[in-house]
């Protein structure tokens, strides 16, 4: 039935029967417009989910290049300590020691190695693309970790 037809009808009744047709097209109307705040309201959630989960999965990303680092450094002092082991028992000094012992310049050589300086950074932000997987929020939420780094 067209609405100019339901106008039609509507307007040939009288009184109660009127008001009856008038209040359930109002009720039509309220649920109509409920259904769609309700669907509004589902999709902001869902991109607020979405962006929630970019964000965890950059932060996790970084977390574990800030572990992979660290997992290094001890790798490396490891080594340093044995070399220095190796040092002192065939007669020799401790200049070893004191290199292993200095964070900086560990931290900073590894930086280096894996290219995790600023030109590193500004490389990775000017050639990076959307990774398989990866929605909008996501690759945009990691290129803001590259501008920041």
């Amino acid at each position: 039935m067209s609405f100019i037809q339901e106008i039609k009808e509507t307007a040939e009744l009288r009184g109660d029967e009127k008001r009856n047709v008038i209040i359930e097209q109002m009720n039509k109307l309220r649920k109509f417009q409920d259904e769609n705040e309700r669907r509004e309201a589902e999709a902001k959630l869902q991109a607020e989910k979405e962006g929630r989960e970019a964000k965890l999965q950059t932060e996790e990303r970084l977390k574990m290049e800030e572990m992979r680092t660290q997992l290094e450094w001890q790798r490396y002092k490891h080594r340093q300590v044995s070399k220095m082991n190796t040092t002192l028992e065939s007669g020799g000094t401790r200049p070893v020691q004191k290199e292993a012992a200095d964070y900086d310049r560990v931290k900073v050589a590894l930086q280096k190695r894996y290219n995790l300086t600023e030109d590193g950074y500004r490389q990775r932000f000017r050639t990076c693309s959307p990774e398989e997987g990866e929605n909008p929020s996501m690759f945009i939420v990691r290129l803001e970790a590259y501008l920041k780094r």
